[in-house]
């Protein structure tokens, strides 16, 4: 169900959305104003309950409730604070709840009605055959938008999920074949496979369900991109990096499917996607069985033969680095590339030699800086005595050495003692947890650096036991890329970054070796959330309200360069310590915003029940509605990686000077 609550209570607000929340079934609004109200009846296409308070501070809660009904026909409501009143009485079916109700018995009663909502959907799904197109039609959870195209025992539909608000990819069993036991047995067979894939890169299949009315079908991921032939055929060009990008994650992708031993299809270019937010995308290959063994070499050259229309082939008169790897694909030169295995190693160094010869090339010189060289020691010395004597040596440096300001990594390896004792955790649960240290600030770029010197590619005594094989190496991704930008101070993407930025898009394997290398671990959800909301667990590090120019989040992220920032200060990360007002009662910072954080606890993923992964916790910079520290997001996989994704490390012991 979609569930909109709306109340100027914020305790009553976060606390509600949070149990409603741990069902990962509802998908839950809230509003602490009226204009939030106003808000999500403009934006949203269907509201099924609203938890409203009685009264608000300028007007009456059943007059919202009015206005919102007249939107959304069969609304049903749950009056929240709503004391003696015999002058009103609520519409059937609707309930009142006395201030003193129990959050629980809020939450039971929201889960009946569900129940009655889905026996009613299905009751009506199933009192008529339905139309051969099904366009149109309310399938369970799934809205159906338009029809994509006609398999041989299937039909795929582009379809809206309603409980999470997301397209997805419906397949559909053809009728005439859903009375045919050995096609049901195959298509189920199928979905199974194809459920086993949990790789970031790779669509993910979600559920599958059988209806009232014989309807078989499965929902996945809809991946939001161009293929490599719509690429070509529209034109696309594509830099050195991002082909080699592109290249990198289709191997990683297809060593997956060996690892893991999950037989698939062969591959081929209209299976390999550029995402709209410019990431490399594979379709599920996943299949029960193959007829024919698979060759590899066939596909590494028939993606390089569609790859190389989109990358610049020559420069100043010779091949690119590009090109000389699409023909070692082809099987040509000294050292052809065989395998997925050996493309990924190539991809890799060749990313690797492109950023060193862009961190090699002079950086241009600011006025400033040029100004200064030009100025002879004799006339400097005196000019920053004065600035001495003022007390702005600080400003001078900044302003004359822009690069040297920005990208010095300050001291930010502080550690906090969280005292043993009782917290609260999630809602209103109680757990003791013994002394334990965790870092003041996230782990940064420049520590990050020192770790990957000292630690070889080769060397893995701080590899998880479970790490995969096909995982070579710790080097974040796209870390050729922003690296030399934080060590200039310059930008990525846009954006301002420096060495004391959090380090980016590491996935759980990165978090958890980097931790134990310095000698510490990962956090547990409870230790994690203890530290960010106190003993008392109050809803926000700083105390009971959102305040939102306190922490580095969502409220005004931007991804184009020059916009956004109003509200914070910052249109997308910033250093680990810029934000000293996102702090806890502990005095840890940043775990409201910058960038949310991986821990130590594992829990089952909701769209892959038979897949335990990790959880990660708190606001980040992209997210538009920041949550309360005690929300969690469970990742598809330990191998997903973001650039609002980073993690901070604990200790069982005091740390060491």
């Amino acid at each position: 169900m979609v569930i909109l609550i709306a109340t100027e209570d914020t305790l009553q607000l976060t606390g509600l959305a949070s149990l409603l929340k741990q069902s990962q079934v509802h998908r839950v609004l809230t509003a602490a104003r009226l204009e939030e109200v106003e808000q999500h009846g403009s934006a949203e296409d269907s509201l099924d309950l609203l938890l409203c308070a009685r009264h608000f501070s300028t007007t009456d809660g059943a007059a919202v409730q009015e206005a919102m009904a007249s939107k959304f026909p069969g609304l049903h409501t749950g009056f929240l604070n709503a004391g003696p009143d015999p002058g009103f009485l609520p519409a059937e079916g609707d309930r009142c709840f006395a201030p003193e109700t129990p959050l629980p018995e809020i939450q039971t009663w929201v889960e009946s009605l569900a129940g009655q909502h889905l026996t009613a959907a299905t009751t009506s799904e199933s009192k008529s055959p339905l139309p051969e197109t099904l366009l149109g039609v309310t399938l369970g959870d799934y809205q159906i938008l338009e029809k994509r195209r006609d398999l041989e025992k299937s039909q795929s539909y582009l379809a809206r999920q309603i409980s999470m608000h997301r397209k997805v990819v419906l397949e559909r069993m053809k009728p005439e074949c859903q009375h045919d036991p050995t096609a049901k047995r195959q298509f189920r067979a199928l979905v199974r496979s194809m459920a086993n894939v949990a790789h970031p890169s790779i669509a993910a299949v979600y559920e599958a369900q059988e209806t009232a009315a014989g309807e078989i079908f499965y929902t996945r991921e809809l991946v939001q991109g161009r293929s490599v032939p719509e690429m070509l055929e529209a034109g696309v060009k594509l830099s050195q990096e991002e082909a080699l990008q592109l290249l990198r994650v289709t191997g990683e992708g297809m060593g997956f499917y060996a690892s893991r031993e999950i037989t698939r299809g062969p591959l081929e270019p209209k299976h390999v996607f550029l995402g709209q937010d410019g990431m490399p995308r594979l379709a599920n290959l996943a299949t029960v069985s193959r007829e024919q063994a698979l060759d590899e070499r066939s596909e590494l050259a028939q993606l390089a033969r569609a790859l190389q229309g989109l990358c610049p082939l020559t420069a100043h008169g010779r091949e690119t680095e590009i090109a000389v790897l699409f023909n070692r694909m082809k099987g040509r030169g000294n050292a052809p590339v065989q395998d997925w295995a050996g493309l990924v190693r190539s991809s890799k160094k060749l990313l690797q030699h492109i950023a060193s010869l862009r961190a090699s090339q002079p950086i241009p010189q600011s006025p400033q800086t040029a100004l200064l060289q030009r100025t002879s020691q004799r006339a400097l010395v005196p000019l920053l005595l004065v600035f001495l004597a003022l007390g702005i040596v600080a400003t001078a440096v900044a302003l004359l050495y822009p690069g040297l300001s920005k990208s010095a990594p300050r001291k930010l390896d502080a550690m906090v003692k969280i005292p043993a004792g009782p917290s609260v955790f999630g809602v209103g649960e109680s757990v003791a947890l013994p002394d334990f240290w965790i870092d003041q600030y996230e782990v940064t770029i420049s520590q990050y650096a020192e770790f990957l010197t000292t630690v070889s590619i080769s060397e893995h005594r701080y590899d998880h036991p479970h790490q995969p094989s096909t995982k070579l190496s710790h080097e974040p991704e796209h870390w050729q890329e922003y690296y030399p930008a934080a060590m200039e101070g310059g930008t990525y993407k846009g954006h301002a970054i420096t060495l004391n930025t959090p380090v980016l898009w590491a996935d759980w394997w990165d978090a958890y070796a980097y931790a134990r290398w310095r000698g510490h671990r990962l956090p547990t959800e409870q230790q994690w959330e203890k530290a960010a909301r106190g003993v008392s667990g109050a809803p926000w590090p700083w105390g009971a309200s959102p305040e939102p120019a306190r922490a580095n989040t969502g409220a005004d992220f931007s991804a184009t360069a020059g916009g956004g920032g109003a509200i914070d200060g910052f249109a997308s990360w910033c250093d680990v310590d810029a934000k000293s007002q996102d702090v806890s009662e502990a005095g840890v910072c940043g775990m409201a915003g910058n960038v949310a954080e991986w821990t130590d606890t594992w829990a089952q993923h909701p769209d892959l029940p038979d897949q335990q992964s990790p959880v990660y916790r708190g606001g980040n910079f992209s997210q538009k509605n920041a949550p309360i520290p005690d929300q969690r997001w469970i990742a598809k996989t330990p191998e997903l990686t973001q650039p609002f994704l980073g993690f901070r490390t604990v200790s069982d012991h005091p740390p060491q000077p």
